[in-house]
């Protein structure tokens, strides 16, 4: 994937989603079962953060794009 294309896709999820996406916008963007993308995060695929006040886990768009692209290393082999 050429670097004009990767800057594409970036482009048009931030036109569409927020920087820190909560696991369902993940798993629209993904067009995977939520549950998918609970198991990814339980397995730990990407880094998660969770809101100071609440339960909900938040990822970072554009690291997840990338992880979906296939050009981001997943949290888990990185150990």
């Amino acid at each position: 994937m050429s670097a004009d294309d990767l800057d594409r896709y970036l482009a048009e999820y931030a036109s569409q989603y927020p920087t820190l996406i909560t696991l369902k916008q993940a798993a629209e963007i993904a067009q995977r079962p939520l549950a998918t993308i609970y198991d990814w995060s339980s397995q730990g695929f990407f880094d998660e953060f969770k809101k100071p006040c609440g339960r909900e886990r938040r990822l970072i768009r554009d690291r997840f794009v990338r992880f979906m692209l296939g050009l981001e290393p997943t949290s888990a082999s990185a150990e």
